[in-house]
């Protein structure tokens, strides 16, 4: 018995030290990069699980998750992410750059 206690299983069934299982889950940082993703749809099945799961385990997340949602929501209701005024050139974002470089200096 104490032989199986420290193990648990990958999504293929196969059979993982404890500490390898806990290498499975995902962390906050994980999340901030797989929450859009995730919001789109566009996410594997095993990646879903794994994001359901922190999310069950974290109220931070859940609150960006949330903030994220209702972000989006206001910009589609608001017609903004239609507006091209809103999609700067090459040149603007190399001034904007070179503008913020000025002003670390």
């Amino acid at each position: 018995q104490s032989l199986h206690r420290d193990r648990s299983f990958s999504d293929d069934g196969r059979m993982l030290h404890k500490n390898c299982a806990a290498s499975l889950m995902l962390n906050c940082k994980d999340m901030t990069t797989e929450a859009q993703s995730f919001v789109d749809g566009e996410l594997g099945l095993w990646r879903r699980i794994q994001v359901r799961f922190h999310l069950f385990v974290c109220k931070y997340c859940r609150r960006y998750l949330l903030q994220l949602k209702l972000t989006i929501g206001t910009l589609q209701q608001s017609d903004l992410l239609d507006d091209e005024s809103l999609n700067p050139t090459e040149s603007e974002i190399d001034d904007l750059v070179a503008r913020l470089k000025q002003h670390d200096k």
